[in-house]
């Protein structure tokens, strides 16, 4: 490796760092309103979609609050040319907003997490997503917090467990909308709207 190549052990502790940073950035409101996502939404009268914009809404003001703590940055899609395991009710708002037709899956669909690797996701177009505004919750949640975003390339994504913040408060919101369970349909978005 050159000087400037971080080590893992390098960027385990820039992660480390960062998220730390980040989450003390964070103002309180912004924090209660993750946490507790799961009862606002559940108390929420309405349909599952409205519930997800919710849930992204909360996912965009934590995202916009990244800025100076990750890697990522606008053109920067490596992170769209890995596994993007998605619900069945977000691929609906998917098609609904890009006109595509998602494929009626019977049944969830799990992949080894290198059988996409480095394969564009079908919404990627010149480096930059084309439905960014119902980009599904693990696009809204997946950050580097890394100084580059070297760990970032699908050659070598797999080399390291990059260390990811989770947003538990979201997730389960996100589970008590689309479901958690064996009824639940979830797949790759290229399972969903498959590469013409």
């Amino acid at each position: 490796m050159s000087d400037s190549t971080p080590t893992p052990e390098e960027s385990a502790r820039t992660w480390d760092t960062r998220i730390g940073a980040y989450v003390n950035s964070l103002p309180m409101e912004l924090r209660r309103d993750e946490a507790y996502l799961p009862q606002d939404v559940a108390a929420m009268s309405a349909s599952a979609k409205v519930k997800l914009r919710r849930i992204y809404g909360v996912m965009d003001r934590l995202s916009a609050a990244t800025e100076g703590y990750v890697a990522c940055q606008r053109g920067c899609a490596d992170c769209c040319r890995m596994n993007v395991t998605i619900s069945a009710q977000e691929a609906r708002m998917i098609a609904e907003a890009s006109g595509r037709i998602a494929a009626p899956l019977a049944t969830s669909r799990e992949h080894d997490n290198r059988e996409f690797l480095g394969q564009p996701c079908p919404f990627l177009v010149d480096n930059a997503c084309s439905v960014y505004d119902v980009r599904p919750l693990v696009c809204r949640s997946h950050f580097s917090f890394d100084a580059t975003a070297h760990w970032c390339a699908p050659e070598r994504s797999t080399t390291v467990q990059m260390q990811l913040l989770r947003f538990s408060g979201a997730r389960r919101a996100y589970d008590g909308v689309v479901g958690d369970g064996p009824a639940t349909i979830k797949a790759d978005i290229r399972d969903f709207f498959p590469p013409a």
